[in-house]
């Protein structure tokens, strides 16, 4: 399955959300390939930051997005967990391939 298919083709146990996303399998397929970046750039789409709350459509919450929860759990925690780490990931990995190639000489 490729990313944007439709929901329906997706088991319901894999969706991430009721739109036109990737399952959870195409996010690991995309991180086993090195894709981290697109990775993040959806996880970050699927998983808003917090926002504040003077924002227009403040009168709409959804329990897993709450300011001012002390829980630690949350879209917050899944950026601070698992997003952001990621992020890092392939950054160091993007650091790396380059200092390779030009340990060998191998420019563009």
């Amino acid at each position: 399955m490729s990313c944007g298919e439709e929901i329906e083709d997706v088991h319901p146990q894999d969706a991430l959300g009721p739109k036109l996303l990737p399952s959870s399998r195409d996010l690991v397929e995309m991180v086993a390939e090195l894709r981290i970046k697109e990775a993040v750039e959806l996880l970050r789409e699927i998983f808003p930051h917090s926002r504040d709350q003077d924002t227009p459509l403040k009168a709409l919450t959804e329990a897993g997005n709450d300011t001012k929860s002390q829980a630690g759990y949350g879209y917050d925690r899944i950026h601070k967990d698992i997003i952001a780490p990621l992020d890092d990931i392939d950054r160091i990995l993007h650091g790396i391939s380059l200092s390779v190639t030009h340990a060998y000489g191998a420019f563009g």
